[in-house]
Protein backbone atom coordinates (compact mmCIF):
# COMPACT_ATOMS: atom_id res chain seq x y z
CA UNK A 1 0.00 0.00 0.00
CA UNK A 2 1.52 3.37 -0.90
CA UNK A 3 1.52 6.51 1.56
CA UNK A 4 -0.54 8.60 -0.33
CA UNK A 5 1.08 11.71 1.50
CA UNK A 6 3.77 12.07 4.05
CA UNK A 7 3.63 15.45 6.61
CA UNK A 8 6.49 16.73 7.93
CA UNK A 9 6.43 19.13 10.70
CA UNK A 10 10.09 19.89 10.96
CA UNK A 11 12.50 18.72 13.73
CA UNK A 12 11.27 18.18 16.97
CA UNK A 13 11.46 20.49 19.72
CA UNK A 14 12.07 17.51 22.73
CA UNK A 15 13.36 14.88 20.41
CA UNK A 16 12.67 11.67 22.75
CA UNK A 17 10.06 10.21 23.54
CA UNK A 18 7.35 11.84 26.30
CA UNK A 19 7.23 11.36 29.97
CA UNK A 20 5.19 8.59 31.04
CA UNK A 21 3.62 8.76 34.32
CA UNK A 22 1.76 5.78 36.45
CA UNK A 23 -0.70 7.35 38.65
CA UNK A 24 -2.98 4.24 39.05
CA UNK A 25 -1.38 3.50 42.53
CA UNK A 26 -1.06 5.48 45.92
CA UNK A 27 2.73 6.00 44.81
CA UNK A 28 3.12 8.53 41.76
CA UNK A 29 5.56 6.40 39.71
CA UNK A 30 7.93 7.73 36.55
CA UNK A 31 7.91 4.87 34.13
CA UNK A 32 10.02 6.67 31.38
CA UNK A 33 11.44 10.13 31.70
CA UNK A 34 10.97 12.69 29.09
CA UNK A 35 11.09 16.20 28.73
CA UNK A 36 8.81 16.90 32.11
CA UNK A 37 10.83 15.99 34.70
CA UNK A 38 9.93 14.12 38.21
CA UNK A 39 10.60 17.72 39.83
CA UNK A 40 8.43 19.39 37.58
CA UNK A 41 5.41 16.98 38.29
CA UNK A 42 5.88 17.11 41.84
CA UNK A 43 5.66 20.91 41.62
CA UNK A 44 2.33 20.62 40.46
CA UNK A 45 0.84 17.28 42.18
CA UNK A 46 2.70 18.57 45.58
CA UNK A 47 3.82 14.99 46.45
CA UNK A 48 7.07 12.68 45.75
CA UNK A 49 7.44 10.88 42.51
CA UNK A 50 9.13 7.50 42.59
CA UNK A 51 11.84 6.67 39.75
CA UNK A 52 10.97 3.55 38.24
CA UNK A 53 13.58 4.54 35.26
CA UNK A 54 16.17 1.22 34.28
CA UNK A 55 13.24 -1.05 34.65
CA UNK A 56 13.12 -3.24 32.31
CA UNK A 57 11.24 -6.21 30.58
CA UNK A 58 12.43 -9.07 28.19
CA UNK A 59 11.07 -8.69 24.58
CA UNK A 60 8.71 -11.30 25.41
CA UNK A 61 6.89 -9.76 28.14
CA UNK A 62 4.53 -7.12 28.27
CA UNK A 63 5.42 -4.12 29.28
CA UNK A 64 3.66 -1.57 31.26
CA UNK A 65 4.60 1.12 29.60
CA UNK A 66 6.64 1.84 25.85
CA UNK A 67 10.33 2.15 26.10
CA UNK A 68 10.70 -0.10 29.09
CA UNK A 69 12.12 -3.05 27.31
CA UNK A 70 15.81 -3.93 27.54
CA UNK A 71 16.47 -2.91 23.64
CA UNK A 72 14.72 0.02 22.40
CA UNK A 73 15.45 1.86 19.78
CA UNK A 74 18.69 0.40 19.24
CA UNK A 75 20.75 1.37 15.73
CA UNK A 76 21.50 -1.76 13.31
CA UNK A 77 25.33 -0.76 13.52
CA UNK A 78 26.57 -2.35 17.21
CA UNK A 79 26.16 0.60 19.59
CA UNK A 80 28.43 0.66 22.95
CA UNK A 81 27.85 3.26 25.65
CA UNK A 82 31.14 4.75 27.44
CA UNK A 83 31.86 6.74 30.40
CA UNK A 84 34.46 9.47 29.67
CA UNK A 85 37.00 8.03 31.63
CA UNK A 86 36.68 5.14 29.00
CA UNK A 87 37.41 7.03 26.15
CA UNK A 88 41.05 5.87 25.65
CA UNK A 89 39.80 2.21 25.39
CA UNK A 90 38.02 3.24 22.09
CA UNK A 91 39.20 2.07 18.69
CA UNK A 92 37.90 4.75 16.52
CA UNK A 93 39.10 2.94 12.77
CA UNK A 94 35.41 2.82 11.40
CA UNK A 95 33.51 3.51 13.98
CA UNK A 96 31.51 7.17 15.03
CA UNK A 97 31.46 8.75 18.59
CA UNK A 98 28.98 10.68 19.94
CA UNK A 99 30.26 12.43 22.88
CA UNK A 100 28.18 14.44 25.29
CA UNK A 101 28.84 18.39 23.99
CA UNK A 102 25.50 19.61 24.37
CA UNK A 103 22.75 20.10 27.10
CA UNK A 104 20.74 17.49 27.84
CA UNK A 105 17.70 19.49 25.83
CA UNK A 106 19.99 19.99 22.96
CA UNK A 107 21.22 16.36 22.48
CA UNK A 108 17.83 14.52 23.47
CA UNK A 109 16.42 16.55 19.97
CA UNK A 110 19.42 15.34 17.73
CA UNK A 111 19.80 11.63 19.70
CA UNK A 112 17.79 9.49 17.18
CA UNK A 113 18.97 11.86 14.44
CA UNK A 114 22.32 11.45 14.90
CA UNK A 115 22.07 7.56 15.36
CA UNK A 116 19.67 7.29 12.38
CA UNK A 117 22.23 9.36 10.33
CA UNK A 118 25.39 7.25 11.67
CA UNK A 119 23.31 3.50 11.29
CA UNK A 120 23.41 4.43 7.31
CA UNK A 121 27.42 4.57 7.02
CA UNK A 122 28.20 1.65 7.03
CA UNK A 123 30.34 1.88 10.51
CA UNK A 124 31.96 -1.11 12.49
CA UNK A 125 30.30 -0.09 15.39
CA UNK A 126 29.24 3.65 17.07
CA UNK A 127 30.15 4.68 20.52
CA UNK A 128 28.05 6.75 22.50
CA UNK A 129 29.57 8.57 25.73
CA UNK A 130 27.03 8.10 28.76
CA UNK A 131 25.98 11.90 29.99
CA UNK A 132 25.92 11.99 33.64
CA UNK A 133 23.38 10.19 35.82
CA UNK A 134 21.54 13.89 37.20
CA UNK A 135 17.97 14.73 36.72
CA UNK A 136 18.27 16.83 33.49
CA UNK A 137 20.38 14.24 32.08
CA UNK A 138 17.97 11.08 32.81
CA UNK A 139 15.74 10.75 29.74
CA UNK A 140 18.74 11.02 27.73
CA UNK A 141 20.73 8.59 29.78
CA UNK A 142 17.62 6.29 29.68
CA UNK A 143 17.56 6.19 25.87
CA UNK A 144 20.92 5.47 25.23
CA UNK A 145 21.64 2.50 27.95
CA UNK A 146 18.55 0.49 25.86
CA UNK A 147 20.03 1.08 22.52
CA UNK A 148 23.51 0.35 23.11
CA UNK A 149 25.62 -2.71 24.94
CA UNK A 150 28.19 -1.81 28.16
CA UNK A 151 32.06 -1.07 26.11
CA UNK A 152 33.34 -4.12 25.70
CA UNK A 153 30.59 -6.66 24.91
Amino acid sequence: MAVAMILDGGPCRVGIESTVLDLTTDLPTLLRPGAITAAMIEEVIETPVYLATGQTVSESESAVSPGQQMIHYAPKTPAYRFEPHDREKIDPTDAAILPITLDADAYARQLYARLRLLDQQNLRAIFIELPPDTPEWHAVRDRILRATRPLGR
